[in-house]
């Protein structure tokens, strides 16, 4: 503990030793894993371990072109292995070169002797620690020593290498539904094999798993009952790892078209797929990585995956060169705000046999990644993984994204029409949409041609179009832009010509639609939009009146006005405001002739208070009625200045008299006119009617000048 260094990023022969301290290793009985380790402190530390002598931080001796992540227990270490590929296991030589201070080295199959270990720095470290670990070689080397595991006991840890078999077995007894075998923990590359009541090997098994890394699994249903051999194996390196089997419930995959999210270095297995289903999966870096690797394995059946997602470069014009942080940390890196970084998009195709399928991408972008899994062929009990290491950049911010315009499906069928009307004269011919769905053979030209004419019309494009299916699709595949799902209120938010229930469409109720839940609905789904029928109002545009009015179709009276809102849906508007307007002036003359006439004499009482005083109202009448071209126009009198039934002007005469006074008053001369003779019954009538019309009893006369002025001018306004 507490070790710290002076380091010299110049180092010459006078300082050869500065940044370096020096240690070494004494093993007395052969070993499966020697591992070095550092950890703690401050500043930036660097380990190696070799065989023969000290290793040389400073002899340009590494050869940088051998860097083999699988190559070493935790893909962090590089270095020259021995020339024999078979003894590379026990290569007597390992470095590891990582930001920090945490720093791991291992040998594997180590013979006695004495190994040199060098911590070193370029700048400074301060503070911390370095241990030594002994692993010994196992006792499972053979089939005949293999270690019984019991459901739930963990064994471990274990280190291994090229070379070394280590066996282990479990009794499965009858009526169990699935059996696990999990390795997990540890750094390296380890493989799984089993077979039932014999030993297994990497080429005679009967299930085996070749994931990356060493956290490999086997789980299958209904296992054979007896005794299965378990081997564990490597063609590199693996050091502490663990080994647990367990006995489970049955497992039944269930897939619902979702994309389903892997996290860093955790399994998905027991994956079942009919043949040619896709299945869909997805993964999130929150920093640019240094790599990230895909793979599938385990199981039966061939499959395929296709990865899109972005890689990063840099662009050395933006580039900046650090040659020591605060911690001593040296090397380029781009500027703190990710400028310098560009990204692109990719897409790859996984390589392999079967269901072992992988992909490697170097130096991938924060962001998503897209999976989808093919099932070439049925598929069961087939197992995925991703692992990735992050790197120190700063995150790339992404393009923003543009909007999407989504054209409806009409606009659709204008662009497509358009298309396919090659000689531009309005209509579609058999074999213009030949020609252009030669290939597809997605429409059928009887089935647009609804009317049997032999051409295809604008508005039997755009009835094929807008049909319920055609729209969902149509609408899905603009708004999910090559994706998966869209959301509902996206999608409930675009134009629709049809009626939908976004929200019983989304099955599992996730606030999405994805393309099964597409699929169910335009099964389901009744075509309501007719191209026919511009209005939707359910009546076609031959048919219709109003073709652009949902609320009218009907003109029955030809006037212009519709039959929902025409007052008489038979008589024409404007007949009816002429008989109207007429029959409202006969009336308002009548009116006022009636008034005029009771009240000049109808031999009703009245209020001697009541009298017509002013002569002006009178001629007013006459004038409106035409019946006066002057004020000064005298009223006939008969002789004797008496009328029948009183002067209208004689302010002590009331307006009606009893009808006896009438008999008695003196009349010289009798009036020649039927007019005169009968206009006592007529003044009485139109008293009566005038009451009625003015709300008042029957019995009384208008109460003054100004009330039947009044009158008048409301009735002519």
């Amino acid at each position: 503990t507490g070790q710290s260094i002076e380091g010299n990023i110049w180092q010459g022969e006078d300082n050869a030793d500065n940044g370096v301290l020096y240690y070494y290793v004494e093993v007395l009985e052969p070993l499966s894993d020697l591992r070095i380790k550092t950890y703690g402190g401050r500043g930036n530390a660097d380990l190696a371990i070799s065989y023969g002598g000290p290793p040389d931080p400073f002899d340009q001796f590494i050869d940088f072109d051998f860097i083999q992540s699988g190559n070493s227990a935790n893909g962090r270490q590089s270095g020259q292995p021995d020339d024999d590929s078979n003894d590379q296991s026990s290569s007597k030589e390992d470095w590891s070169m990582t930001q920090g201070n945490d720093e791991e080295v291992h040998l594997y199959n180590v013979d006695v002797g004495t190994y040199y270990v060098i911590a070193y720095t370029y700048f400074r470290t301060n503070d911390f620690t370095i241990i030594a670990d002994f692993t010994y070689p196992p006792e499972n080397i053979d089939s005949d020593d293999a270690i019984e595991l019991f459901p739930g006991v963990e064994y471990g840890p274990m280190s291994g290498y090229d070379g070394l078999d280590q066996f282990f077995k479990i009794d499965v007894p009858a009526g169990t539904e699935r059996l696990e075998v999990d390795l997990f923990d540890g750094v390296g590359e380890a493989e799984l094999f089993m077979r039932h009541e014999s030993a297994p090997t990497p080429t005679t098994f009967d299930i085996n798993s070749n994931a990356p890394g060493a956290g490999d699994k086997i789980g299958f249903n209904d296992p054979t009952p007896g005794v299965w051999y378990i081997l564990l194996d490597s063609e590199y390196v693996f050091s502490g790892v663990s080994i647990v089997a367990d006995f489970k419930d049955r497992y039944v995959w269930s897939y619902d078209g979702t994309p389903i999210e892997l996290f860093n270095n955790e399994e998905i297995a027991g994956i079942e797929a009919p043949e040619g289903e896709e299945l869909f999966f997805f993964l999130e870096l929150e920093n640019p990585g240094e790599y990230l690797e895909i793979s599938t394995y385990g199981g039966d059946g061939i499959l395929s995956f296709e990865v899109e997602g972005q890689t990063y470069s840099f662009d050395f014009d933006d580039f900046d060169i650090d040659f020591g942080g605060p911690e001593g940390r040296q090397g380029g890196r781009p500027n703190g705000n990710g400028d310098g970084l560009t990204s692109q998009d990719i897409s790859i195709e996984s390589n392999g046999d079967g269901t072992s399928q992988s992909i490697m991408i170097w130096n991938p972008s924060n962001g998503r990644f897209d999976i989808t899994l093919t099932a070439v062929s049925d598929i069961s009990d087939v197992s995925i993984i991703a692992s990735w290491v992050e790197s120190q950049l700063p995150p790339i911010d992404p393009e923003p994204d543009e909007p999407v315009i989504v054209e409806t499906c009409k606009e659709t069928a204008e662009i497509a029409f358009r298309e396919v009307d090659t000689n531009a004269d309005g209509v579609v011919s058999r074999t213009e949409l030949r020609v252009m769905d030669d290939d597809s053979g997605d429409f059928d030209f009887d089935e647009i041609d609804l009317n049997s004419d032999g051409e295809i019309e604008f508005a039997e494009a755009v009835q094929e179009l807008c049909t319920c299916d055609n729209e969902l699709y149509n609408n899905f595949e603009q708004l999910a832009d090559g994706g998966f799902r869209v959301s509902i209120e996206d999608f409930g938010s675009l134009v629709w010509f049809n009626e939908y229930n976004f929200l019983t469409m989304d099955v599992n109720d996730d606030g999405f639609v994805d393309f099964d839940d597409v699929e169910i609905a335009a099964l389901l789904c009744d075509t309501i939009f007719s191209a026919f029928d511009s209005d939707g109002d359910g009546v076609v545009d031959d048919e219709d009146a109003f073709p652009n009015d949902p609320d009218e179709s009907v003109d029955s009276d030809g006037d212009g006005v519709g039959d929902n809102a025409d007052i008489a849906p038979s008589i024409a508007n404007d007949l009816l405001y002429a008989t109207g307007g007429t029959a409202l002036l006969v009336l308002a003359g009548l009116l006022i002739f009636f008034l005029r006439g009771g009240m000049g004499g109808s031999g009703l009482t009245a209020d001697s208070s009541q009298h017509w005083g002013d002569e002006r109202h009178i001629a007013m009448q006459d004038e409106m009625l035409g019946l006066n071209n002057s004020f000064d126009k005298e009223i006939p009198q008969l002789d004797g200045h008496t009328t029948p039934f009183g002067d209208p002007m004689d302010s002590e005469m009331p307006y009606s008299q009893p009808e006896e006074t009438v008999a008695t008053t003196p009349v010289e001369v009798q009036p020649t006119s039927t007019e005169s003779q009968i206009s006592a019954a007529q003044n009485i009538a139109a008293s009566e009617a005038s009451s009625e019309l003015l709300g008042n009893d029957s019995t009384q006369s208008p109460h003054n000048t100004n009330e039947i002025s009044g009158v008048l001018e409301d009735l002519f306004d």
